[in-house]
């Protein structure tokens, strides 16, 4: 453990990995939503790469997946009440 705080490489491996485990968790539900198989995956994904830099964006999306991972109608849901709101607009 004393190679790694006091040698350049040792700084360098704990800031490889560091950069790494960084990366994964700011894409956590990104990464999520694909081991799902989320049908939403390309429009959490961007969200998630857009919004994840602020903490709320980044809960919201990860809300958002476990919502639809735990009700895969969640979704559905969703876009039928857009649908029943536009229909209410144009009448």
């Amino acid at each position: 453990m004393h190679w790694l705080m006091n040698s350049p490489e040792g700084f360098d491996a704990v800031l490889v990995i560091a950069a790494i485990l960084g990366v994964v968790f700011y894409l956590l539900p990104s990464l999520l939503a694909w081991s799902l198989n989320s049908k939403n995956l390309p429009w959490m994904a961007l969200s998630n790469i857009i919004l994840g830099w602020t903490i709320i964006g980044w809960l919201i999306v990860l809300v958002w997946v476990l919502f639809s991972a735990r009700n895969p109608e969640f979704d559905d849901i969703a876009l039928s009440n857009d649908d029943e709101i536009k229909n209410k607009e144009c009448a």
